[in-house]
């Protein structure tokens, strides 16, 4: 089987989610023998000065001609079995979705966040889940201002995609958990959805630096600064354990910084794997309903257990692996009491010698169920 992905990579400095898994599923697929070939563009490229967003850069995000008829020409010389778009934005966006719903290569589109209904991708305002642009179009964003000028442009593709009817013309939606699976069902009523959890590597050698049991309590954060991660929240709740350090790997602009807590800033992602595995706990203390927590996964498979919110595709990683906690009372207090009861009664023990074996069983199922899911988008296709 030949497949091609599409991608819009995100910063070098600051890859997301979508870029580690683009990279890590066609290595995993690669290596079960399925020839891939990813096709991309990368926001280095596009947009090279963080925080500029140049009059030609807005025009692609909204339709980018020259990127759809360079990947056009890219598929028919390497004339793919599946098209498998992990992310279109920003600079892929609506050009490139007509041009593959208009082809006759069948085609999975990736749904790992809010965005093909909330512009910015979070569905997360003013402190609280916000659904305004889930029925009826994005003025809503634009009234908010949401994102700023950056929010605006997506809120234009949006309008693009929604018009065109892309998300019922892909022949799969692939959710990233079966939560965002119910969403997009919820939303898209005549779509034809599947789920099927991402993957996380490990690198080819773990830590094994891990801490005693006499040691200090060690806990870990990463993620940016958004505020619907939650780290203001696990902040609060560090006030209150003073013998429990926290190592926080974010691009947060600290104002200050309690006598417990280690700003690592943004740190490279083999960093932050290594301090995965170095630690007691990673926590999760995500305040939106997290489309699916690749952070928990990553933890797992470092063999770590995870602290996280019970809130969205989250709930489904922590309760399958059994390597972690979930907190149901999302504040400071709840997550005083998770991270008191983690170390008084040595919880984190348990979680390691889960973790391991869980990730294993997820790793497992990857490949085949990738392979089934392209095999039902051909079957819609025909």
């Amino acid at each position: 089987m030949r497949v091609a992905f599409v991608h819009n990579f995100h910063r070098s400095s600051s890859p997301s989610g979508e870029d580690l898994s683009t990279v890590h599923e066609s290595t995993l697929l690669s290596g079960a023998g399925v020839e891939c070939e990813v096709f991309s563009v990368r926001n280095d490229d596009l947009a090279p000065k963080v925080g500029h967003f140049p009059a030609d850069s807005a025009l692609k995000s909204v339709w980018n001609r020259a990127a759809a008829e360079s990947i056009s020409r890219g598929l028919t010389r390497f004339r793919p079995d599946v098209v498998h778009v992990q992310n279109l934005h920003p600079f892929l966006g609506p050009a490139v979705a007509q041009m593959l719903v208009r082809s006759h290569y069948p085609t999975v589109y990736s749904v790992r966040n809010y965005r093909p209904w909330c512009p910015i991708g979070t569905a997360w305002r003013n402190d609280s889940p916000c659904y305004d642009c889930f029925s009826g179009g994005p003025a809503p964003a634009i009234r908010h201002r949401c994102g700023g000028a950056k929010g605006a442009v997506a809120a234009a593709a949006n309008v693009i995609h929604r018009g065109l009817e892309h998300y019922y013309r892909f022949d799969l939606l692939l959710a990233n958990s079966r939560f965002m699976a119910t969403v997009v069902s919820e939303h898209h009523p005549n779509a034809r959805v599947e789920w099927r959890w991402n993957v996380a590597m490990p690198p080819d050698q773990r830590s094994t630096a891990h801490y005693a049991a006499n040691s200090s309590p060690t806990l870990f954060f990463a993620g940016r600064d958004g505020p619907e991660k939650g780290l203001d929240v696990l902040l609060a709740a560090m006030e209150s354990l003073p013998s429990v350090r926290l190592r926080v790997a974010s691009d947060r602009v600290w104002d200050r910084i309690p006598h417990n807590v280690e700003p690592l800033g943004t740190i490279p992602h083999s960093e932050v794997l290594a301090e995965m595995s170095r630690a007691h706990a990673v926590v999760v203390p995500a305040l939106w309903h997290e489309p699916f927590g690749r952070t928990a996964l990553e933890a797992i498979t470092m063999g770590t257990g995870v602290i996280a919110s019970a809130r969205g595709g989250l709930t489904e990683i922590v309760e399958e692996s059994q390597a972690g906690r979930l907190v149901r009372d999302v504040t400071p207090n709840g997550f005083i009491h998770a991270i008191s009861d983690c170390f008084s009664r040595d919880q984190w023990r348990e979680w390691k010698q889960s973790a391991g074996a869980a990730a294993a069983a997820i790793s497992d199922r990857f490949v085949p169920r990738t392979l089934e899911v392209y095999g039902q988008a051909i079957a819609n296709h025909a």
